[in-house]
């Protein structure tokens, strides 16, 4: 499967582990010592050469069949303690949850959790997936084998041909474009509508601004048409590189179907992946025009200028934007427009059909593009400066969530995640000062209660989150261990602690991301 999808072999999930191994651990009635031994020969087979060619791959643990029933197994458990002795950041470790997930599972992950230098797994929330893969048409006996592409996206490993990044959306330019008559602030070039193609009087600045959100949508619609295009081009391209083998393990026996075949299905499940980028810059810079016009309406042509000049010049304006309300502090105008936006989004990407006639995915994700796409942004009405990265994912722009960890869980569970078909990518920096318990077990557990209870089941009747990444850890534990580096964990686990802390704390380990950016990847 890796050979044929060369030169980029990521991606693929080998899926639930435990759930593949439980039957031969079983038959040798082997000890979760003996198990975890022998695993640890699998995890190395992901490491080979002097870098890792696993980036993206996922190996799964935990979760619950169709019926409710818990699957966590002795094997579960023996992956993890092979994890914990080899430590590889890759393959990625995810762990699926739900409601009747075993203390034991949570005691045991609290070693992941609060060891500097330990790879944390990713979390997955079965009772909100399964519905909302359900809803896109996945079939009943199906939904306890999904697995994950990449970081986050899920599908259902070999049967689901889901192209998980087809195409590739940037909201924070849509919004800039809009702004300034289709002109990009980056290299000055007319590359969008301009205001007379949306419907706007250019004569006046306070009508364009009060008319922004219906101009943004309609910018948005002549990208996205143009993006499907693209995305449809490349994967017909790509059919001409036909890939036997790896279509044999993914319905091509049955159906005899390569699974790049650009006319028939060769897979049960087929779709186009869309990773969407700027949801909380684009509803903070709705809001702070909001205020703009309503407070200081005279200074709404102001606005224009000090957008062109990157607020050089005009920081009583910036200050002024700043200070709007934020996504992500339980305010429930922002949290409302972030919500909107979301489902409006959402709602015209999955309207689109791929070369085979199935729907967009709406991927709420950024692997790290959020900080490319933010390279290529001007300044934007929330404040954020040119060149600034694009918040990650779901969560708020940096900086942003002031209120505390509980308030922005509140925000977060808001958004419409039955929709986020694609997936979508959340991660919180978390201070360990704030578990006192003693030991691991009793740290693990408490995580469950003051972390992922409240994320994750806190609300009945609707889709909850369903993906969480974590990094307990503060600024302090990062210095002391960027002084001695080998002492506390493995290179690979500190560029990892430290690229996932770039974004929370930008410009701290900005030296260190770059050293390793081209050499390893993120």
């Amino acid at each position: 499967m890796c050979l044929e999808q060369s030169p980029n072999s990521y991606a693929f999930s080998v899926g639930n582990v435990d759930r593949i191994f439980e039957e031969y651990k079983a038959k040798e009635d082997a000890s979760r010592e003996q198990t975890a031994s022998l695993f640890k020969h699998l995890l190395v087979f992901f490491n080979v050469g002097d870098r890792s060619w696993a980036i993206s791959q996922n190996l799964l643990v935990g979760g619950k069949d169709v019926n409710g029933k818990d699957m966590t197994s002795l094997m579960t458990y023996a992956v993890l303690d092979a994890y914990k002795e080899t430590n590889y950041p890759q393959p990625i470790l995810s762990v699926k949850l739900h409601k009747e997930t075993p203390q034991k599972l949570y005691e045991e992950l609290g070693e992941f959790f609060f060891s500097p230098g330990k790879l944390t797994p990713s979390f997955f929330n079965d009772e909100s997936i399964f519905p909302i893969l359900k809803h896109a048409g996945v079939a009943e006996e199906d939904l306890e084998n999904y697995a994950v592409a990449g970081c986050q996206e899920p599908l259902i490993m070999g049967k689901d041909n889901g192209n998980t990044t087809n195409s590739w959306l940037n909201l924070g330019k849509d919004l800039e474009l809009t702004l300034n008559d289709g002109y990009s602030l980056i290299s000055g070039q007319k590359i969008g509508l301009g205001y007379t193609e949306l419907g706007l009087d250019d004569s006046k600045p306070e009508t364009v601004l009060e008319n922004l959100r219906s101009a943004f949508y309609k910018q948005l619609t002549h990208f996205i048409d143009r993006m499907v295009l693209a995305a449809n081009g490349c994967s017909c391209a790509l059919a001409n590189l036909r890939v036997p083998f790896l279509s044999a393990s993914m319905g091509g026996i049955e159906t005899g179907v390569d699974i790049r075949d650009k006319y028939k299905q060769g897979s049960r499940y087929n779709g186009s992946g869309c990773l969407i980028h700027g949801l909380s810059v684009v509803a903070d810079s709705f809001i702070a025009v909001d205020d703009l016009l309503d407070k200081r309406p005279k200074d709404a042509g102001l606005l224009f200028a000090a957008l062109k000049d990157n607020f050089k010049g005009y920081e009583d304006l910036r200050q002024f934007l700043l200070s709007a309300v934020k996504f992500g502090n339980n305010v429930t105008r922002v949290d409302k427009e972030a919500s909107v936006i979301a489902n409006k989004v959402s709602d015209m990407v999955s309207g689109k059909k791929n070369y085979l006639g199935n729907p967009f995915r709406p991927d709420w994700s950024t692997p790290s593009t959020h900080l490319l796409y933010g390279y290529w942004v001007g300044a934007t009405p929330d404040g954020r400066l040119a060149r600034e990265m694009l918040n990650y994912g779901v969560d708020p722009l940096y900086g942003e969530a002031n209120s505390g960890l509980g308030f922005r869980i509140l925000s977060t569970q808001k958004l419409p995640f039955e929709k986020m078909t694609g997936g979508y990518a959340s991660h919180f920096g978390i201070n360990p000062n704030y578990f006192p318990e003693k030991t691991m077990e009793e740290k693990g557990y408490a995580f469950y209660r003051k972390i992922i209870a409240p994320l994750f089941f806190a609300e009945s009747g609707k889709v909850n989150p369903f993906y969480l990444y974590v990094n307990v850890t503060t600024p302090d534990i990062l210095r002391k261990v960027k002084e001695d580096p080998k002492k506390i964990c493995s290179e690979w686990s500190l560029y990892y602690a430290y690229s996932w802390y770039f974004c929370e704390f930008p410009g701290f380990v900005t030296s260190y991301s770059e050293r390793y950016h081209f050499e390893i990847g993120s």
